[in-house]
């Protein structure tokens, strides 16, 4: 199957897919976060879509599954079983990508060499509850949808494996075992009516095609065309993206892609796939990317999470930041003057999470009565600092008690060197958490919101975290 058949054929059965899929699953409309400004407040919606998973364990059992976020990063969710019964593990994640794969492996030492297990599941954005069953170190759906695909990720590894050792005399025959695995899943899920693995096949076949042809019009036809709200994070998943910013990295315009005729889904999947090859340990931080990143700040994908993204593409300056906030002028809720050193002194403890709110701002209320709730690990503590203005200082004592805030200030709206502060750590809304270490060590500048599933399992691991 030759090149320019490849495109056409791929060209008519995405059109087919698209209208099918658009028709039967698609005509409901988005239920994502949406970001509404309100001085320096981000308001979230109270119907965002989301997915409960369980899991039936046995006494001390886990399970780990990975996925990747609404950033595209990689996420961990634990399922630990650590009472003396059999027990259903539950937790809720917001749905973000129309169709998403959870990665499940279990490798275990035993006689005879290590037993390693591998499995993948497929769902789309329109489930909304999945259970599992763990029998012999592996997951088993429970009357629902949760499609298994580790065969053709299995399949497809296998080719890639070959393409990494293969010589230049062998690319064709590869090239027809590699077509020839794209007719076999084509034809068969198909006949099966699975739309959805259908567009996983495409996915994968293109990341092969595109790691032995580098930088092929085939692979880049198709990616030019994709349509982001039917394939969701595969093209994340299968390393698609990857490949294709890797290959194509040095030649992209980035300068001039807004100007550039190309669709908004093409500039969606090169921001997000630029960004992924950003955060890479070999390309952090490198010049030669300094065109890239200055694009990706003009993107939307980076202007809806600015804080997050840069945390991950360039950091700030750990020394920069304990001297700056050394000098942050605060006041107690008694109006006496402080700085952080001597509230340290005062409320000794490993870790401070400092929590950015105002009197005026809904989420951060809501946030601080999210955390009360919670079983906080004993080793970090709250530090609430408020950026509500001088004037309304008195409703700021009133709200702080209120909230039974243990460790509360204001900051002083008027003070050089909590403006320079602010301006540094790019407070442009709040709530914003930032973690330290007791000796105001910068662990993480943008750290999650407690409504997110992995705020307190993040936090009970702190002392691993790392900052970049």
């Amino acid at each position: 199957m030759g090149l320019t058949i490849n495109y056409y054929f791929f060209k008519i059965k995405k059109l087919l897919s698209l209208l099918i899929l658009i028709f039967i699953l698609y005509s409901c409309e988005s239920k994502n976060f949406e970001k509404e400004r309100d001085n320096r407040v981000y308001i979230q919606k109270d119907n965002l879509d989301s997915l409960t998973i369980s899991v039936k364990l046995k006494t001390e059992e886990s399970v780990f599954l990975n996925f990747t976020n609404k950033n595209f990063d990689n996420e961990v969710l634990k399922f630990v079983n650590s009472s003396k019964k059999d027990t259903i593990v539950s937790r809720t994640i917001p749905v973000v990508h129309s169709l998403k794969l959870y990665k499940y492996g279990f490798m275990k030492r035993q006689e005879g060499g290590l037993q390693m297990i591998s499995q993948n599941f497929l769902i789309h954005d329109k489930i909304k509850k999945i259970d599992f069953e763990l029998k012999n170190n592996q997951l088993y759906p429970i009357e629902n949808d949760a499609v298994l695909v580790t065969d053709i990720l299995e399949d497809y590894k296998s080719i890639f494996y070959k393409i990494i050792a293969l010589k230049n005399n062998s690319k064709i025959k590869i090239k027809k075992e590699l077509d020839s695995l794209y007719t076999y899943y084509q034809e068969k899920y198909q006949i099966e009516n699975r739309l959805f693995n259908l567009q996983l096949n495409d996915i994968q076949y293109m990341r092969m095609f595109e790691s032995l042809y580098p930088k092929n019009k085939t692979v880049d036809a198709y990616v030019k065309e994709i349509n982001l709200d039917l394939v969701g994070s595969l093209f994340i998943d299968s390393g698609l993206g990857n490949v294709y910013i890797k290959n194509r990295v040095s030649e992209l315009d980035y300068p001039n892609i807004n100007s550039l005729d190309y669709s908004d889904d093409y500039k969606k999947f090169l921001a997000a796939n630029t960004y992924k090859f950003l955060i890479m340990g070999e390309n952090k931080g490198k010049p030669q990317f300094k065109t890239a990143i200055d694009w990706l700040k003009t993107t939307e994908f980076y202007k809806k999470d600015s804080v997050y993204i840069k945390k991950q593409i360039q950091h700030l300056s750990n020394d920069l930041f304990k001297e700056k906030i050394k000098n942050l002028r605060l006041s107690s809720v008694a109006l006496k003057e402080s700085s952080l050193s001597k509230i340290i002194q005062k409320h000794p403890s490993p870790y401070y999470l400092i929590d950015f709110w105002a009197t005026w701002c809904a989420p951060c209320i809501s946030g601080i009565k999210e955390m009360k709730k919670m079983n906080f690990p004993k080793n970090v503590k709250v530090l609430s600092l408020s950026v509500d203005k001088e004037a309304v200082k008195e409703k700021w004592q009133l709200k702080t008690k209120e909230l039974a805030q243990k460790i509360t200030y204001l900051i002083d709206e008027k003070a050089m060197e909590n403006k320079e502060f602010l301006k540094f750590i790019e407070l442009n809304s709040i709530p914003r958490y930032i973690l330290i270490d007791k000796n105001m060590n910068l662990i993480d500048q943008s750290f999650l919101p407690p409504h997110d599933p992995q705020f307190l399992p993040k936090l009970k691991d702190v002392r691993n975290a790392k900052f970049w």
